[in-house]
């Protein structure tokens, strides 16, 4: 075997050698979903049933994240339905750099829940998210999101306004399979005020479920009340 077979032997080994631990370096794509459901039922002076259920899915390759959540709350007391809320959003995120600890986002998101006064509610939000604390088991992040936020009250009334929020979460693995999260996030509107906060509404008192009824706090025509909500979302 002379020199220049030798050489092309030895370069073709390092080709393969650069491209297999290419290989390795690159992270296979991840996927998860998750299920949760919940019942509770009691009894005494009044008999209150509760419901609740969810489910997440993410997929991850490589820079990219996508995932996607619902999550239903239901409540009856006696014959009566006292809660109903629905909730669920689309987002992907797109990491940053090689430490990937920035990333950019965009989140689709519905709700309905006709007991806080919303018939339907559909946002958009478009931010950017860091990893403040990024460790092999724990992340502490924080985000921040311009939203566009287009709603309808039950009495039919259209509302549609810019937002922000701003949202922290930390994660903690138990194991690779195994981990614990807590997420917290405060919407703001275009007038600095949490738009989820209790808000004044004018409506038919038909329109109102009738358990969320509450005495006007101003003195208004007998067929349009005043009336105020809480947004539990």
């Amino acid at each position: 075997m002379d020199h220049r077979t030798v050489g092309v032997v030895l370069t073709i080994l390092g080709l393969a050698a650069a491209t297999q631990g290419q290989a390795q370096e690159e992270e296979p794509d991840v996927v998860k979903f998750t299920l949760d459901a919940g019942f509770a039922s009691t009894s005494g002076n009044s008999n209150i049933t509760t419901i609740t259920g969810g489910q997440a899915f993410s997929y991850t390759a490589g820079h990219f994240v996508f995932s996607q959540a619902f999550d239903v709350l239901f409540n009856q007391t006696d014959d009566s339905t006292t809660a109903e809320a629905y909730k669920g959003n689309v987002r992907g995120d797109r990491t940053l750099g090689s430490a990937e600890r920035l990333s950019v986002f965009l989140d689709l998101r519905g709700s309905r829940n006709r007991f806080a006064g919303i018939s339907r509610r559909f946002e958009q939000a478009l931010g950017v998210a860091y990893d403040v604390i990024k460790t092999e088991k724990d992340i502490v992040a924080v985000e921040g999101a311009a939203t566009l936020v287009q709603q309808r009250g039950t009495n039919g009334v259209d509302n549609n306004f810019p937002a922000a929020l701003a949202g922290a979460s930390y994660l903690h693995h138990f194991t690779p399979d195994a981990t614990f999260t807590v997420k917290g996030e405060l919407p703001i509107d275009r007038r600095g005020q949490n738009p989820s906060s209790p808000e004044r509404q004018v409506c038919d008192r038909s329109d109102i479920p009738g358990p969320v009824r509450q005495p006007p706090r101003a003195r208004v025509p007998e067929d349009r009340q005043v009336f105020y909500y809480w947004d539990t979302d």
